[in-house]
């Protein structure tokens, strides 16, 4: 008979399988390829193709803080306080300009 942590272990695995076949079948240019499933003697791993490029959360975290702070500098010259920033009030732009709304 199989120990709750091995059967928990399948199942997991198998549950894992299922997600990776489905999105192994998905093929878009907004969504990383799925290359392989390697079952490895610790756990298993999903190998996807490599993107040079950066998360949406670190490309906000290294240019929104310093736009904002600015709009907010500029604002404060003029002796006007934004009541409402958020980020709704953030503004991205084609060109990556980042602006705030009133």
């Amino acid at each position: 008979m199989f120990s709750n942590n091995i059967v928990a272990k399948i199942t997991s695995f198998k549950c894992l399988q299922a997600r990776a076949s489905f999105i192994y079948k998905l093929y878009s240019e907004n969504i990383v390829q799925l290359l392989d499933m390697v079952k490895s003697p610790s756990s298993p791993h999903l190998v996807f193709e490599y993107m040079n490029g950066r998360s949406l959360d670190s490309y906000l975290m290294s240019q929104c803080p310093l736009a904002i702070a600015r709009g907010l500098y500029e604002l404060h010259d003029y002796i006007i306080v934004h009541h409402d920033l958020r980020s709704r009030n953030v503004l991205l732009f084609d060109d990556k300009a980042i602006s705030m709304s009133q």
